[in-house]
């Protein structure tokens, strides 16, 4: 029989080392990892921006649908898909508009909305108004001289008038149809907003008198 002592297994030390310090190694990275994910979160919870913050920059302070100036007391974030219709509160679902027609829109479905929309004949107006504008001035009276459109048209049809004598146009329409024709047979252009003032301009100025339907003059 030898003499000899069996060798010890050294081979278990370095295994146990290495398990050991494999161990310690995932445990520093499952901490770290938990410290930087909750570095990253309070950073996050910092420095998030409100939805309704997110839009007007990306609108560039501007209403989504009229596309005038927004103040931010008179902004309010609309759902395009309203959420009661399962709409999302992602960027991509909502737009920055003023509270009158977020008001307005309430849960109207997209296609509603657009119909809206499209009603507004391409000159989308809000119907707050225009927002910090100021009061709308009260319609002056008559007695204001309003601003001929065009001063020729207006020499023109009073030039006629004269000389019509006792055979000038006695109601409003006959008139209108005969202005269209002076102004007309001038080379020149009216329209019907340019021929109510330019009547206006007449009754103002002492010319004539419209009485219902009826119209004299002090020509």
């Amino acid at each position: 029989m030898s003499s000899e002592w069996p060798r010890s297994n050294n081979s278990f030390k370095p295994n146990l080392l290495r398990y050991t310090n494999n161990v310690a190694e995932k445990a520093c990275h499952v901490v770290g990892s938990a410290t930087q994910v909750g570095l990253t979160q309070a950073l996050d919870d910092h420095m998030a921006t409100k939805p309704l913050d997110r839009l007007m920059f990306a609108q560039g302070g501007l209403c989504y649908f009229c596309n005038m100036p927004l103040p931010k007391a008179e902004a309010s974030v609309e759902h395009l898909v309203p959420t009661s219709r399962a709409g999302s509160n992602s960027d991509d679902n909502c737009v920055a508009c003023c509270k009158a027609i977020n008001n307005l829109f309430g849960s109207m479905s997209l296609k509603e909305k657009i119909r809206v929309v499209l009603n507004q004949n391409g000159k989308f107006t809000c119907p707050a108004g225009v927002p910090n504008s100021k009061p709308a001035t009260p319609a002056q009276p008559l007695t204001t001289e309003p601003k001929p459109v065009k001063i020729d048209n207006y020499e023109i049809v009073l030039a006629d008038l004269r000389k019509r004598g006792a055979s000038r146009p006695r109601k409003v329409e006959t008139l209108k149809n005969t202005i269209r024709s002076t102004v007309k047979n001038a080379k020149s252009t009216i329209t019907e907003a340019q021929l109510e003032t330019l009547i206006r301009h007449l009754q103002v100025n002492a010319k004539l008198t419209v009485t219902d339907s009826k119209v004299t003059y002090s020509l």
